[in-house]
Formats: structure tokens, sequence, C-alpha cells
């Protein structure tokens, strides 16, 4: 445990993670905003048209932006694997179709269990934020349910959660100024607010996801890999996760060279 956590310093140091999830947001910038384009306005338009009407308490906005969520995992998980393949948007969200029922429900199960505990008594919050951190990705890359998703966040991110706590507190104060700002132009003409919600949507979602994304590859750098049945939920061939078809199993490998560990970085 001693040797791990000395690792993290460096690898899961908050400067590390956030220059290197802005790297990889950046290069793959155009990507990850048609992703954005082609899923979200559908909820917003969704909440335009049918605001103030019984039809509209049907989260679709909740579903598109887990659905981007989902999408982006296995951006960037392909943008860490050496193997050529597909890279369209159209490609990475029909990945997720298949599994989306179960993106959205892990989605909407995690984000309102934090939200409540952040509202109630914040620490709560947290804490459960940081337990859940990486459940997407273990979700997306390894192909888990989503209770096993959930469980195996809380396993990566056992002894580790001190490390990353900086990032979280970071993407809760970006979370709280964007809300700040979205109550506060709560009156303005219900177009520009849409036009706001997809700039925001295609802009800001992609790059918090990221920094999810890279810490979950930090993470399995740090404790390991994990050997996962084949099931329902398979990853792109093209991404570190492939199935073998000779072994009948999932096997959650890295391509990318292992973070340079900076203890001056481990804030």
């Amino acid at each position: 445990m001693g040797d791990e956590e000395d690792r993290g310093k460096g690898v899961l140091g908050t400067r590390n993670v956030l220059k290197e999830s802005w790297r990889v947001y950046r290069e793959n910038f155009v990507l990850l905003s048609l992703v954005g384009l082609i899923v979200l306005p559908a909820g917003i338009l969704f909440i335009y048209l049918l605001n103030g009407s019984p039809v509209s308490l049907i989260p679709v906005d909740a579903v598109t932006t887990a659905w981007q969520a989902g999408a982006v995992v296995l951006v960037i998980q392909a943008a860490y694997s050496r193997r050529t393949g597909p890279r369209s948007a159209p490609h990475f969200l029909g990945a997720v179709w298949p599994r989306l029922f179960w993106v959205v429900l892990l989605f909407g199960l995690t984000e309102v269990l934090i939200g409540l505990g952040t509202v109630l008594l914040i620490v709560p919050g947290v804490i459960l934020y940081l337990l859940w951190f990486v459940a997407l990705p273990s979700m997306m890359v390894e192909g888990l349910g989503v209770f096993d998703s959930m469980g195996r966040s809380a396993d990566l991110t056992r002894g580790l959660r001190k490390k990353i706590l900086w990032i979280v507190l970071i993407i809760l104060a970006s979370d709280i100024l964007l809300a700040g700002l979205g109550f506060l132009a709560r009156d303005i003409d219900p177009a520009i607010r849409a036009v706001w919600n997809l700039g925001t949507g295609v802009v800001i979602n992609p790059l918090v996801m990221a920094i999810h994304t890279v810490v979950y590859f930090r993470l399995v750098s740090l404790k390991g890999p994990r050997l996962v049945p084949a099931g329902p939920f398979v990853a792109p061939p093209e991404g570190p996760g492939a199935a073998s078809p000779a072994s009948g199993a999932q096997v959650n490998q890295l391509e990318v060279d292992p973070p340079a560990t900076d203890p001056g970085n481990a804030h």
C-alpha cells in the first residue's frame, strides 16, 4: 500500500491529471464536439418545445447527457489505444447504444445520490463522488453492470481518494459556478438559454468526462487490469480492453505509457 500511495502522488497529482486531460481533450476536440452536437440538441429541443407540459418531466436531457458521457469515455479510450479503427462520432455513439439503458441508469443513480449528499450536508456528496468517480469509465471499458461498476470504482479509488480530492473539488466548484450562471440567466429568452445549455454541454461536459477517464486509466495503471467475462457490454475492439475471441474474456490492457511520477505535483 505504501508503494502504491507513493506512485499515486505523481500519477494522480492534480496538475498532472488536469494537464493530461486537457491534452487529450484538445487533441480530440472536434470529435468530442461532434458527439455533443449530435446527441444533445434532442434533449434541449425537447425541453424548449414542451416547457411547462407534463411530458417535459421526462428526463430526456439526462438520457442524452449520459449517452454523450459514455461516448466520450470511448473516444478517450480509443485515443489511448495504438490500434486503428473507426474514429467518427456516430461510431462512438453507436457503440454506446446497445447498453444505453444501463449507462443512463448508472449515470442517473450516481448523480442523484451524489447530488442529494452535496445539497444536504456537502461532505457525504464529496465522499460519494470520490467513491464512484470512475464508475462510468469502468462500465464502458470493462463491460460491467451498474452495481459492479460502482464497486469497481470503489476498489480502484480505495486508498487513493485523498489523491483525487482536489480534482473532485475543482469539478464541483465548476458545476456550482455554471449552475449559478444558469440561475441568473433563468429569465432570459428561452432560445438564448437553450443555446447556452448546448454550448456548455458541448464544451464543458467532454472535458469533465475526460478528467474522469484519465483518472480511471491512471488508477488501473496503479491497481492493475481486471479480467472481465465476455458479456453484453463489450468495449469497442479498437480500444484497450478489447475482448479476445480465443479466451472468451475481456482484458483491460492499457496501451499507454505510464504517467511520469512527479511528487511536486501531488496536490
